[in-house]
């Protein structure tokens, strides 16, 4: 196994308790931002191959992979587990990520139509999982999934920035959940 499962009654012994130092390399970049702040990132990649630049670009361009990171655990609900074996959870986690892919694929099929906007627009994915949620469900082959996410569409707007919110959730016990 890869992977090992460490409850909090097991301490955690992997490392060597006689040794107080552990080498680590690293770098400190510090970059400027468009607003004129600036920003420290620390990185293990090297400095020949990827300058200062090329960090910040870098950096913007994890976002794509936040976004679906956020929506498997929000909108897939992948943080909320029904299972408490190791294989039905690794299964429980496929069909998540199955049901992301499919999701993924059909709205990249999704056309939308250019109109007289202000803002470019793209799909809500959230109301696009819940749709091809309900086509799995109903196994209605008819179902013209891309026609019906096309109704669902958001503005994009771009160049917004925000301070991320950290919220604190604690864990629902298996008792306490809604079936």
């Amino acid at each position: 196994d890869r992977y090992k499962f460490l409850p909090t009654s097991v301490t955690f012994d992997f490392l060597d308790e006689n040794t107080p130092y552990y080498p680590i390399s690293f770098r400190a970049v510090k970059v400027q931002l468009d607003d004129g702040s600036y920003q420290c990132f620390i990185t293990n990649l090297e400095g020949d191959v990827f300058p200062p630049k090329e960090i910040k670009s870098l950096y913007y361009l994890r976002w794509g992979i936040e976004t679906s990171f956020r929506e498997l655990k929000h909108t897939l609900a992948l943080t909320h587990l029904h299972s408490k074996k190791k294989e039905s959870i690794a299964q429980e986690i496929f069909a998540k990520m199955t049901m992301y892919n499919f999701c993924s694929i059909i709205t990249s099929y999704v056309v939308i139509q250019k109109k007289d906007r202000k803002h470019d627009y793209q799909v809500n994915f959230s109301k696009a999982i819940s749709i091809c949620k309900h086509y799995f469900k109903e196994n209605n082959a008819f179902l013209d999934i891309c026609k019906l996410i096309q109704k669902y569409i958001l503005p994009i707007r771009r160049e917004r920035a925000f301070p991320r919110q950290i919220k604190f959730r604690t864990f629902v016990s298996f008792n306490y959940r809604i079936a």
